[in-house]
């Protein structure tokens, strides 16, 4: 974190001792600097008043932007909303809330005995409600006892339908755990489309995040899925994913979603789950793993896929719907990457799928015996317990540690332990980077010497070296 200092009077003026953040003269033979805004302190290395870092010890700062509207676990709805007379819920907030306005929450836990239920308002493409945690601040929003949430009929924390061009920020929602059979998310979004979803942190409830219906044009980008659980369930576990892409319809079939820089693991049923998407899916650099367990042990739950892919209602033999890149599933307790039953091709390119219980890539499943031609590209698949792929014959493989063959591996390459910088996931639940991106860890990442290196094909994605690497990671 930036640090005030108390040694500028005794530095000269080259090199600079001002961070290049304000100026520097020396009428006596000291340097004294003269700060720019938002910076202050001896050193100009601290944030002024009303600044905070745009990320941890970046030693950048920005003014925090004055919001419309506040809330805090000690406001109160009658109050006017503003920073010192905050709001308490998001319900009020929503109600008086308009396009291009910012709502803050302020940090601390918000016991909620009435479902937060935010429908029919939308921003505009340059002027989106922005619902934020306040900067260097955790708003956590759980349920208290009794709760209420007959006026949608879905028990879940926050409930978002027919909204556009919304901007969700640094929330977490936790502890919407099962009272009943019912499936009881953290974040459920009907209708909604261009919306952002940033830096959540959803988990500890009976179901993860659920987009569904005509929801479209949305970007789920650096949030974290874990330890959701459904055990009171008609089939106990079995529909509790990290995050539902699911049961899309009307003008979202011809739109996507997608995935970036997200985490989904400890789910009881799957990691990420389309189940009757017939939009699109592009899932980038993201990682899916330990799911299909009870969360914090090894008794199997549910499905354990690490990314389902299907089913699609539709069949699309001609359309590539899914599009993935840059991922990685392990240690799922079946499958890394499922079809399951999609009717409509995949699209690979540099995923990693290793240590799952079952198939790396299970993309056979084709009941409708369509043969569909998925694609595959500079794809590793590593110590899986079942097969390391399985692909339908019409599929297109290229610069893959596999063959098109259910479970034949590429005699081009040799894939070992070896060819990591490490084999052990610790840390891959652990803190994000600053900037809230993927912890940068060894794991999965190729060691220098690996004839994994540079051996791939150019598929538009960025690279080092004379050639893309095969897998997750660059080199």
């Amino acid at each position: 974190a930036p640090d005030a200092g108390n040694d500028a009077g005794t530095e000269p003026c080259v090199p600079d001792p001002c961070h290049g953040h304000g100026t520097c003269a020396s009428p006596v033979g000291l340097a004294v600097c003269t700060c720019a805004s938002p910076y202050a302190g001896v050193t100009c290395s601290a944030c002024a008043a009303g600044a905070y870092e745009s990320t941890p010890d970046s030693g950048t700062c920005v003014p925090i932007e004055t919001a419309r509207y506040y809330i805090a676990p000690n406001g109160s709805d009658t109050a006017s909303g503003d920073v010192s007379h905050p709001f308490a819920t998001l319900n009020k907030a929503w109600s008086v809330v308009a396009a291009g306005e910012l709502i803050y929450l302020r940090g601390g836990t918000y016991v909620f005995t009435n479902l937060q239920n935010l429908q029919n308002k939308s921003g505009t493409a340059g002027n989106l409600i922005r619902i934020w945690a306040y900067p260097g601040e955790k708003p956590v929003i759980t349920k208290g006892t009794p709760y209420v949430y007959a006026s949608v009929g879905y028990p879940v924390g926050l409930y978002l339908n027919n909204l556009s061009y919304v901007h969700f920020r640094g929330i977490d929602i936790s502890g919407f755990t099962q009272e009943n059979t019912s499936i009881w998310s953290g974040l459920r979004a009907e209708n909604v489309n261009h919306c952002i979803f940033e830096l959540l942190d959803i988990h500890h409830n009976g179901s993860g995040m659920v987009v569904t219906q005509n929801s479209a044009g949305n970007l789920i980008v650096n949030s974290d899925f874990h330890d959701n659980q459904d055990p009171l369930s008609t089939v106990p576990y079995d529909n509790s994913d990290g995050l539902d892409l699911g049961n899309t319809s009307g003008a979202a079939a011809n739109g996507s979603n997608t995935v970036r820089g997200c985490r989904l693991w400890s789910n009881s049923d799957d990691g990420l789950d389309a189940w009757a998407n017939e939009g699109t899916a592009i899932i980038e650099n993201s990682w899916s793993f330990r799911n299909g367990y009870v969360p914090g042990t090894r008794t199997p739950a549910g499905d354990g896929d690490g990314f389902k892919l299907g089913k699609t209602t539709n069949g699309y033999p001609s359309e590539v719907k899914r599009k993935l890149s840059n991922n990685v599933a392990f240690d799922n307790r079946v499958n890394g990457y499922d079809l399951n039953v999609g009717r409509c091709r995949v699209q690979f390119f540099n995923n990693t799928a290793a240590l799952n219980g079952g198939k790396g890539f299970r993309m056979a499943d084709d009941l409708m015996n369509e043969n569909l031609s998925h694609i595959a590209t500079n794809n590793i698949s590593f110590h899986n317990t079942g097969v390391s792929s399985e692909f339908s014959s019409g599929s297109v493989l290229s610069h893959n540690t596999f063959l098109i063959g259910t479970g034949s591996t590429n005699p081009a390459y040799s894939v070992s332990d070896a060819d990591f910088a490490s084999v052990d996931s610790t840390g891959a639940d652990g803190p994000r980077q600053a900037d809230g991106s993927l912890p940068v860890l060894p794991f999965l990442r190729l060691a220098a010497g690996s004839d994994l290196v540079d051996t791939g094909v150019d598929v538009g994605l960025s690279f080092n070296g004379t050639a893309p690497d095969l897998g997750a990671f660059e080199h």
